[in-house]
């Protein structure tokens, strides 16, 4: 088609547009979300590690899940919690908690918590594996360079205003 076609030369003019369309796979209806590794300070008493139990499909109607989540028990008790998690939203993700205690852990000490959810008929279900690993609590320097430059520039401009009121006075 060589001519232009918004100009009409012997009457109406119809164009015809090609689209390609190329179906894809949806994705699972379920997945279970988490962080590889998550670090944990010694002497930390309640650490909660989240998951997320997500219904991938935005169409859904809100969905309940069962889950089974346990760890190996090398920091804190075991934990082996089986329960259901109700109405997750199409589209959406809810959380879920492990709790754990690291008050007589010691530093670089590891432990797993592995996570399973499924949908009320077994037929779709999913994993995750955490690594909790116990780490030194690191300081935050309150007096580092840049702090005390600004605090000793703060009290030389107060007393240059103070000395500047004295000397109006």
């Amino acid at each position: 088609d060589c001519e232009d076609p918004n100009v009409l030369s012997s009457g109406p003019r119809y164009q015809t547009t090609s689209v390609l369309v190329t179906i894809l796979e949806s994705p699972p209806a379920l997945s279970v979300l988490d962080n590889p590794l998550y670090l944990v300070e010694v002497g930390l008493t309640a650490a909660y590690i989240p998951f997320g139990i997500c219904n991938n499909d935005p169409c859904a109607a809100p969905t309940d899940y069962n889950y089974h989540l346990w760890n190996l028990g090398h920091i804190g008790s075991v934990i082996d919690i089986t329960s259901v998690i109700e109405d997750v939203p199409g589209g959406k993700c809810l959380d879920v908690y492990a709790i754990i205690s690291a008050g007589a852990a010691e530093v670089c000490d590891y432990d797993t918590f592995t996570i399973i959810a499924w949908t009320l008929s077994g037929d779709i279900y999913d994993t995750s594996v955490t690594v909790i690993h116990v780490i030194e609590p690191l300081d935050v320097p309150l007096f580092s360079t840049p702090v005390v430059t600004i605090l000793v520039l703060a009290m030389i401009l107060a007393a240059a205003v103070i000395m500047k009121r004295r000397m109006a006075e």
